[in-house]
Order: C-alpha cells, then sequence, then structure tokens
C-alpha cells in the first residue's frame, strides 16, 4: 500500500445519491457498562466506540481542542469589546499580545504592552462561558506591571513564537494560547500556535504546534506540529455537479488519532473533518467537538462513507475576527 507521503487537504462530497445518516453515539456496552458509576456519556461513548489502545488518546484530544477553541473564541470576543471602548487608545509602546486565564465558568483575558523595554498588562475583559457575553471590558489605568505567573507564561510563549522555521501558513501574525498544567502531577507549560484563519473563503489546515515547557517556563520540553506541510481547505471550491459538500478531508501523518487541532478546526470552520491516519490506515470523522472512528457494515473495518454535518456545538456570534 503507497502511504500518503504529504498532507493532502480535498473536500468530501457525495453525490446524487442520499448520504447515509451519522453511526449512532453507542454510550451503553460491555466497556461502559465497566465505567465508574459517574462516568459521564461522553465517556461511555468513548469506551463503546473507540479501540482501547486510542481511548485516552482521543479523550484529550475532544477536551484540549475545546478547551482552545473556548479560550480563542475568549480572546476574539474581548478583543472586540475593547476595541469598541477604545481600552487601547493612547497606549504607548507595541502589543506583546495576551494571556486567557479560566475561573468558575469565565474566561479573563488580559492584554500587554511593552514600553521602554517594561510588558504592562494594558486592558482585560472577561468572557462568560454560560452566556457567551463579555463582562467588564475595561482599560487598566494604570498600567499593571506582569505578575511572577504571567511572567512564566509569557517567557514561554515568546520563546515558541521565535522557534527557528516555525512553519506557519498564513501570512497573520499567529493565535497563541499558553496555559498551565499539572497533567498526571507533572507541572508544565502548554503553549498553542496556530495559524490565523483570517479568509473565509481559505481555511488552513496545517500550521499547528503544540510546545510542552517547564513549569519555570524557561526549558522547552518537547515540540509537536501538526503537519509537514501547510494544506488549505478552498471553502469556495466548486464541486461536480449533482454533488454536495459534506465536510473537509486530509490525511494526518504524525499520529494515529485526530488531534486536538482536527477538534479546533472542525470547531472553527464549522465543518465536519474527515481524518485518514496513515500510520494505521484508519478514518475518522470530526464533528460536533466529538471524534468517531468511522465503521462499515463489518464491524472489524474502520472505513466508511463519511457522514453529513451537523452544527458544532460552541456559540460562535458574529463579530469583526472569524
Amino acid at each position: 500500500m503507497l502511504l500518503v507521503a504529504h498532507l493532502l487537504a480535498t473536500p468530501v462530497f457525495a453525490a446524487e445519491a442520499p448520504i447515509a445518516p451519522p453511526l449512532p453515539a453507542t454510550t451503553d456496552c460491555a466497556q461502559s457498562r465497566a465505567l465508574p458509576a459517574g462516568a459521564d456519556q461522553n465517556s461511555r461513548r468513548i469506551a463503546c466506540q473507540i479501540p482501547p489502545k486510542y481511548q485516552q488518546d482521543v479523550a484529550m484530544a475532544e477536551f484540549i481542542g475545546g478547551m482552545i477553541r473556548m479560550h480563542d473564541i475568549a480572546a476574539w470576543l474581548t478583543t472586540d469589546a475593547l476595541l469598541a471602548k477604545g481600552a487601547f487608545e493612547g497606549v504607548e509602546g507595541e502589543g506583546r499580545g495576551w494571556l486567557t486565564f479560566e475561573t468558575d465558568g469565565k474566561i479573563e483575558v488580559r492584554y500587554f504592552w511593552e514600553s521602554r523595554g517594561n510588558v504592562a498588562a494594558v486592558a482585560t475583559a472577561t468572557l462568560d462561558m454560560a452566556s457567551m457575553e463579555v463582562e467588564d471590558a475595561r482599560k487598566l489605568s494604570p498600567a499593571e506591571p506582569l505578575t511572577d505567573r504571567e511572567s512564566r507564561l509569557m517567557k514561554s510563549r515568546d520563546a515558541a513564537l521565535h522557534t527557528p522555521e516555525l512553519g506557519m501558513c498564513t501570512k497573520h501574525a499567529p493565535n497563541t494560547l499558553a496555559f498551565e498544567s499539572n497533567l498526571d502531577g507533572r507541572p508544565e507549560i502548554l503553549v498553542f500556535v496556530m495559524s490565523a484563519w483570517k479568509d473565509n473563503h481559505a481555511a488552513p489546515l496545517g500550521g499547528f504546534h503544540l510546545f510542552r515547557y517547564s513549569a519555570d517556563g524557561q526549558t522547552l520540553q518537547s515540540q509537536f506540529s501538526q503537519t509537514r506541510s501547510c494544506p488549505m481547505a478552498n471553502l469556495d471550491e466548486k464541486l461536480p455537479e449533482g454533488a454536495q459538500a459534506v465536510g473537509m478531508g486530509v490525511s494526518h501523518l504524525t499520529s494515529a488519532t485526530p488531534t486536538m487541532f482536527h477538534v479546533f478546526m472542525n470547531l472553527q470552520y464549522r465543518q465536519p473533518l474527515f481524518v485518514m491516519t496513515t500510520q494505521n490506515g484508519l478514518h475518522w470523522r470530526v464533528e460536533d467537538g466529538r471524534i468517531h472512528l468511522i465503521e462499515r457494515d463489518d464491524p472489524a473495518d474502520a472505513l466508511a462513507a463519511p457522514a453529513p454535518p451537523v452544527a458544532p456545538p460552541v456559540p460562535t456570534p458574529e463579530a469583526s475576527s472569524p
């Protein structure tokens, strides 16, 4: 079998024949019944649908992908609210980006400026994740010096952005998110660097990176790059006569399952993403922020035709940035 040597992005479409409905999200099976009584429905779905050796990777990809999409939305909506209030007018120096902090169902976004060699927070706003409303958008006067926590996060974020030959797939400044993590009792800082989507006609499917830094933000521990090239999905592509688009398709080389970035892209572009992982030849459907293994009539065969799209669950009200 000839393996794909580079990442390909293609539209997925169906001809005139009707498209089969999505596979049922089975949550009752021997594997799910073995879970603790408090396990949620999504955990039970993963237990029933995903092979055991991939379950942890799939669960983490869904969780982190949804999280970075929500924090990305928070940065977008709070930026719009602060611009409407003129919060950045008259601020000396140049922008140094933002950091997001999640607490009790809310995401605070703090914006930083550098002037005369000093970096300080100049504005803040908070997104309520339940209502998707921006609260307490205001200019900080006087500007607030970096806290120790902010300094560590900024240090690791800046180091990631200055990685030599960092592959980005659009000319715009990348979107970045930095989080403290304590997975498996291992304190560290995770930095996500993602190609910015500014063109509603073409969507980047490459240029997504995850950096892991030590908890002090000084030592790079690992780097994961989603792709080896820069595929773009043409959202205006003309389809054959009698066909209809049902999502985007991509082959994936760098992991055995779809990643948090596939989940992020599915939620951001609001289209299903069909992923073929070349390491194992499996086909997957990423939809609604969930990862499904596609099956045929034979349960032993993990390949099938794609299912039609449904709207993603993450609210994305219209604003000036996609």
